[in-house]
């Protein structure tokens, strides 16, 4: 069952990667980028991961497709939280700080 989940997530993330190139190459779709992320959060949660204790560690190759299918996923949470503490001040309000 977990080479299933290892071909599906790997097809869906090609797919993914397939339809944001496309869209940096042909004229901009709110289809395919919608299309795209949807690939790309399947991929990564249909993947068989090892910090979830789905997988057991030891295969390399599974290692490296493992950071490159979950690596999407993790920058975007990144940036969602940097924003959150840029906007989130100590008192509740906004607080963007300008350092001079």
């Amino acid at each position: 069952m977990e080479t299933v989940r290892v071909i599906v997530a790997t097809i869906l993330f090609v797919m993914g990667v397939v339809l944001l190139v496309s869209i940096a190459i042909d004229p901009f779709s709110w289809f395919a980028l919608v299309a795209a992320v949807i690939c790309l959060y399947l991929a990564f949660l249909i993947w068989p991961g090892q910090a979830r204790g789905q997988r057991e560690p030891g295969h390399p190759l599974l290692d490296i497709l493992e950071f490159i299918i979950e690596l999407p996923f993790d920058i975007f949470v990144w940036l969602f939280k940097g924003l959150k503490t840029l906007f989130q001040g100590k008192n509740g309000g906004i607080d963007i700080d300008i350092g001079l």
